[in-house]
């Protein structure tokens, strides 16, 4: 067992004083504290994608260290977490309608000695709690509550350059979660309930511990280093594994992609499925999302799937490793599609993937449907980006109900970074319009963030290259 594994940096107050017991709360002074640690040009003509994929755990999936879970009850999860892309499945969606195009739009000036690169936020029991992550990993905490932003009296200890935050909130307490306390990580863990997580190991192997911080399981299988471990609304662990340096794009940071999507569950700790994408092809990106694309209620994974000859197309995986549908390559090497939400983009409410084909070179929004084992390309949008070239920050956008219309938007930057653009989808011609966008005081530096604070209002956010975060509070 890893003693290092699964440690929070530290859990501090909202504001002065503290309680008897030692804990945190609204009117405590500003504590540290740790909390769960454990002991432990394009063209779309289309190629096929060939995988190779396991179903239930076969004896290759045994954990190298395991314990059956069978005796385990489900952990209740006490926290609120504010992650990079959103949701723990991956898929970059409010759920809570917003005005945005109506909301107070709030500014504060954060130290820019560093350049900001991160934002998380999560909502506490008064307001919302952010934290903007440095590209040195310093950080900095604030409190928004009605219309003030107010700097929290100490900040959350610094992460490793380029790790990415976990934000996990409990009442008026709040925290970094990390996989490792002593080792730099390339990306955080995944809660599963409680203080149950999975995570890749610095030596590349899903671990999973239990609501108990006990380790229950421990996969080799050489986990992507700064990929994402997400998990599905029904409990199933989504990685990209193994890991493989045939397609040298490097446009994600580092030249690594996976060779691959591992599935595993928690409870008991196994590997249920894995899928291959055959070399010279490659899974590019860092971590998997997961949506239901067809409306069935079963959610699948999407992936960009890419090779040297056919460049990028976009894939979806069942849950049992299989294959379920793909869209056409963009007909060249090196050219890159990121895929951002599920949602129903459609004009009737229709499921569809929004993705930007090569937001690095005059990016393009394009929303796939599935149709059978096709995904069709719906509708197109041009002059838009969703990410910077050579970062591993993939959440520079957001979908959802973001004027509450009754309709799914689609928010991302414009090509120069210096606005957030609104596109919708509609039945008239064109079939994607733009009806409204949102200003920023400097280019985007971050990913952006949203949370919902206790009485209902969705607030988004962004940092930008001039040290401001702004904050639009609808």
């Amino acid at each position: 067992m890893d003693r290092r594994a699964l440690a929070t940096v530290a859990a501090l107050a909202l504001a002065c004083g503290s309680d008897p017991d030692g804990s945190a709360s609204l009117d405590a002074s500003a504590t540290a504290a740790t909390t769960g640690a454990a002991t432990t040009t394009d063209d779309s003509s289309a190629t096929t994608t060939t995988t190779t994929s396991t179903s239930d755990a076969t004896s290759d999936s045994t954990p190298t260290t395991a314990a059956t879970t069978s005796d385990v009850p489900p952990p209740i999860d006490g926290f609120a977490y504010g992650y990079t892309h959103h949701r723990r499945d991956g898929n970059r969606r409010i759920t809570q309608p917003a005005d945005l195009p109506a909301a107070q739009a709030l500014d504060h000036a954060f130290d820019a000695a560093s350049a900001p690169v991160w934002l998380v936020a999560a909502p506490a029991d008064a307001g919302t709690i952010w934290v903007v992550v440095a590209d040195d990993g310093a950080t900095q905490s604030l409190h928004l509550i009605d219309a003030t932003i107010e700097p929290l009296l100490l900040d959350l200890p610094a992460l490793p350059a380029g790790e990415p935050p976990l934000l996990a909130v409990s009442g008026a307490t709040f925290s970094l979660v990390r996989a490792y306390e002593d080792d730099p990580a390339r990306t955080p863990p995944a809660p599963l309930g409680g203080s149950a997580r999975a995570y890749r190991s610095p030596a590349g192997e899903l671990v999973i511990v239990d609501g108990q911080a006990i380790e229950r399981a421990r996969f080799p299988r050489d986990l992507l280093p700064d990929g994402r471990v997400v998990v599905a609304d029904a409990g199933t662990i989504a990685a990209l594994a193994p890991t493989t340096d045939v397609y040298a794009h490097g446009v994600l940071g580092d030249a690594l992609e996976a060779g691959g999507l591992l599935f595993a569950r928690a409870t008991p700790g196994s590997v249920t499925a894995e899928a291959t994408v055959p070399a010279p092809a490659v899974i590019e990106g860092v971590a998997p999302l997961w949506g239901d694309i067809d409306g069935d209620g079963v959610d699948e994974v999407v992936v960009t799937v890419s090779d040297a000859d056919a460049g990028a197309r976009i894939v979806a995986f069942a849950s049992d490793g299989t294959l379920v549908a793909e869209g056409p390559a963009i007909g060249s090497g090196y050219r890159w599609r990121h895929p951002i939400a599920v949602a129903p983009f459609g004009p009737a409410g229709e499921p569809e993937i929004a993705v930007v084909r090569t937001p690095h070179i005059g990016g393009i929004a394009e929303f796939y449907r599935r149709s059978g084992d096709t995904l069709t390309i719906a509708a197109t949008a041009t002059g838009v980006s969703s990410h910077r070239l050579g970062s591993n920050n993939l959440d520079q956008a957001i979908a959802g109900d973001l004027d509450d219309d009754g309709a799914i938007e689609l928010l991302v930057p414009s090509q120069a970074f210096d606005r957030l653009v609104a596109l919708r989808r509609v039945s008239d011609a064109p079939s994607v319009i733009s009806p409204w966008e949102l200003d920023l005081p400097a280019p985007l530096a971050t990913n952006l963030a949203a949370a919902v604070d206790p009485d209902g209002s969705v607030v988004l956010g962004a940092a930008c290259e001039d040290g401001t975060l702004r904050l639009w509070r609808g």
